[in-house]
């Protein structure tokens, strides 16, 4: 009777330590390089091509669920980030630099704002993923792909001037309001990359665009201006998982 529990016991626990390698969650840090491809024109004020990488930093939690070779994934993860948008004026006149002295110089086409947006978002990746290698039960390479809702749920803006004065004048306050107006909210994108798993550790790399451009058309003085901006990144995650025993 003892060595048929005993039996028992043994055949539960492999069935629960097989029902603990299917799942697998923890805590994730992210960091992310985001630039926004495209150009457009508001009025006077050009907005240039900006192809410079910005850092965000996320910090949240993933769930993983292993299907033998298959696997699905959610995230959820809050995070900062801060991009600069080039500006510049196509018509200078008026403009000038004045010097601690007092004089006065022509500015001539080399007048241009950068203006920021320090951005909080909440991220919801939905991934889905093949285990394409894995030799040995600590170690495996994945490959996943899947999309990502974001929700922009808060935002400010501040400027910072090339050529003159830091004072903006109420001209550009009313550009930059129609072009705070054109953002929206909400957000999707496609995501798609690689990763492994190390013991108890998960690293992945992904590339993400966006599905839905980040802004509407803007609209000022009653004129609307076509405005698509896009994001583009590169994603880097580290994760730890919980042990399940």
């Amino acid at each position: 009777m003892l060595k048929h529990f005993t039996i028992l016991l043994y055949l539960l626990s492999l069935t629960w330590s097989s029902q603990a390698q299917r799942w697998a969650f923890g805590p994730q840090f992210n960091a992310s390089f985001m630039k926004l491809p495209g150009s457009s024109q508001i009025d006077k004020y050009l907005i240039l091509e900006d192809n410079h990488y910005d850092v965000g930093q996320y910090l949240g939690v993933f769930g993983r669920r292993h299907f033998q070779h298959f696997y699905l994934q959610a995230e959820i993860y809050f995070g900062t980030t801060h991009k600069g948008i080039p500006l510049r004026n196509t018509d200078p006149v008026g403009r000038y630099r004045v010097s601690v002295a007092g004089e006065r110089s022509f500015l001539g086409e080399w007048m241009a704002l950068t203006k920021y947006r320090y951005i909080q978002v909440l991220e919801m990746p939905l991934m889905i993923g093949h285990r394409f290698w894995h030799p040995h039960r600590w170690f495996s390479l994945r490959v996943s792909g899947g999309l990502v809702p974001i929700y922009y749920f808060r935002d400010e803006d501040f400027t910072y001037p090339y050529n003159y004065s830091p004072v903006p004048t109420e001209y550009e306050y009313d550009i930059f309001h129609s072009l705070d107006a054109a953002y929206r909210r909400m957000g999707l994108e496609y995501a798609g990359g690689f990763g492994m798993d190390i013991w108890l550790l998960t690293i992945d790399a992904r590339y993400q665009h966006s599905l839905v451009p980040l802004t509407r058309d803007a609209r000022y003085h009653d004129q609307r201006y076509r405005l698509r901006q896009h994001s583009e990144r590169f994603m880097f995650s580290l994760g730890l998982k919980v042990p399940i025993k």
